[in-house]
């Protein structure tokens, strides 16, 4: 419990309300998996139980991969808009910049 805790925590911190959204997603699927192993009847043994606690750390880790690639093309979107303002400022003067993205995309100012 204390880790899970510990979890929610860094994640309502670290990612403000979309981190606590995904917080809340995260303890309902906790408890709809939880009543699932109570309706169907399951026996939690140590392989169980670490399957379960495996299945809770593989969705915060897809939910950190999601908000990070999304801070990353908020930055590459904010100083594409940048240059492409820099540049049209200059009216027209191509001066040989260009911003590449991680994904190899150019964005030719």
């Amino acid at each position: 419990m204390i880790g899970l805790a510990v979890v929610v925590l860094f994640m309502w911190l670290l990612y403000g309300r979309l981190g606590f959204i995904a917080d809340i997603a995260l303890v309902i699927y906790g408890i709809l998996t939880l009543a699932l192993y109570k309706m169907i009847p399951v026996t939690l043994s140590l392989p169980g139980l670490a399957g379960f606690i495996l299945s809770v750390g593989m969705a915060v880790d897809s939910n950190i991969l999601i908000f990070e690639r999304m801070k990353e093309e908020q930055r590459w979107a904010s100083l594409c808009r940048l240059r492409w303002n820099l540049a049209l400022a200059g009216l027209g003067q191509h001066q040989g910049r260009e911003c590449m993205h991680p994904d190899h995309r150019l964005c030719a100012v």
